[in-house]
């Protein structure tokens, strides 16, 4: 029995998500949301068609008051647009940053970045690791075509189908929108859990 403990912890924190994913009218609602989401990072894209500079293999990083490094990006190429305050970022993206709970770090094919860093749309072969600060710290993998994150408040979701992992335990679905401060992580679609008890 209490090899399973680990098991049964992780469902019980999942008893609020798979009850919400059971709502039919709630996963509608929220595809018809998330979606909206996809094409507003498709158009501010499109519609950023005078650049006032540009880089090439970039990196640009924040240090903390203590001179570490609180934050990162960097990428290939990208183009930056005075209009709409982006960082419209091609060719192999990468960030890090860090908030009072967890450290992010993540890949895609290309990005969009806000000027203050507080919002980033992934797209193109996504991926995500969210750790904890402790000294052994729990690692949650994301993998999915598109994310959209924010720093304050603490967010991540996807309108496109999502993998999350952590240790040997993960959940599928088809749209997913995670908030830390509500303690909320709403799923969608055809939802799969697997877990596997600890040896």
């Amino acid at each position: 029995m209490q090899k399973f403990r680990p098991a049964f912890n992780y469902i019980t924190n999942l008893a609020p998500l798979i009850s919400m994913s059971a709502l039919a009218l709630f996963s509608f609602a929220l595809v018809k949301q998330a979606n909206n989401t996809q094409q507003v990072s498709i158009r501010a894209i499109s519609n950023n068609s005078e650049p006032d500079y540009y880089l090439d293999q970039f990196f640009i990083s924040q240090y903390s008051e203590t001179g570490s490094v609180k934050a990162y990006v960097e990428g290939g190429s990208a183009l930056h647009f005075e209009n709409t305050k982006q960082l419209s970022i091609s060719n192999n993206f990468h960030f890090y940053f860090l908030n009072d709970l967890f450290r992010y770090e993540g890949v895609s094919n290309q990005a969009l970045v806000d000027d203050d860093g507080n919002a980033i749309k992934l797209q193109g072969q996504a991926k995500v690791e969210r750790s904890t600060l402790d000294a052994k710290p729990v690692i949650t993998t994301f993998q999915s075509n598109y994310f959209y994150m924010t720093q304050r408040p603490d967010t991540i979701s996807s309108n496109l189908p999502v993998i999350i992992r952590s240790g040997k335990n993960s959940i599928s679905a088809n749209s997913f929108v995670y908030e830390h401060t509500k303690q909320q992580t709403r799923m969608t679609g055809r939802v799969k859990i697997r877990i596997e008890a600890e040896k």
